[in-house]
């Protein structure tokens, strides 16, 4: 079973891409499953396909680490609204439990630092870096699947997350071997 990293964009257009550690050309990527609310008020999570997306992912690979962004109370300069936060909050709190039931280690991580580390030689805004760096780093993955036309931001964010995972695990097992 081959090791990979897995990056994820908690939110309702957010994504989970999976970076096998060996073949980069086998990366996969996959938008948060959503559907309507109840009621017609706005879209939901499908809970029962995400875990069915980690269940799959985790018979796959041995996923040695999980990078689930950590949803801020404020962006962009502006206080997010309260809905904004509780759906955020709700998302990562979804993906961190699938996490944990898979047995799966994960971090959860700022969007700060994964940018610091992942994007910042790329020009633009921090969507544009995201996009930038994944189709020059991982051009197997389809950023635009489907009909779309343009790139799916999720899907460009979750694979920063991923590589983020995969640099400080790396890192993480080099200092172990010094010790």
């Amino acid at each position: 079973m081959a090791d990979a990293f897995i990056g994820i964009d908690p939110g309702k257009d957010g994504a989970l891409v999976v970076l096998p550690d060996e073949d980069d050309s086998e990366v996969k990527g996959f938008i948060t499953p959503m559907g309507p609310a109840p009621g017609g008020g706005g879209r939901e999570y499908l809970t029962s396909a995400m875990a069915g997306i980690v269940a799959e992912i985790c018979k796959e690979y041995d996923v040695q680490l999980v990078a689930i962004e950590r949803g801020l109370a404020r962006r962009r300069g502006r206080n997010a609204g309260a809905t904004s936060i509780y759906t955020t909050g709700y998302g990562v709190a979804l993906w961190v439990g699938m996490a944990a039931m898979s047995f799966v280690p994960y971090v959860e991580v700022p969007p700060i630092e994964w940018h610091r580390q992942i994007t910042t030689s790329w020009p633009g805004g921090t969507k544009e870096r995201a996009i930038a760096c994944v189709r020059h780093v991982l051009p197997c993955l389809e950023l635009a699947p489907g009909d779309r036309r343009i790139p799916h931001t999720g899907l460009a964010d979750a694979a920063c997350l991923a590589m983020y995972a995969q640099r400080i695990h790396h890192r993480h097992m080099k200092l172990r071997e010094r010790r």
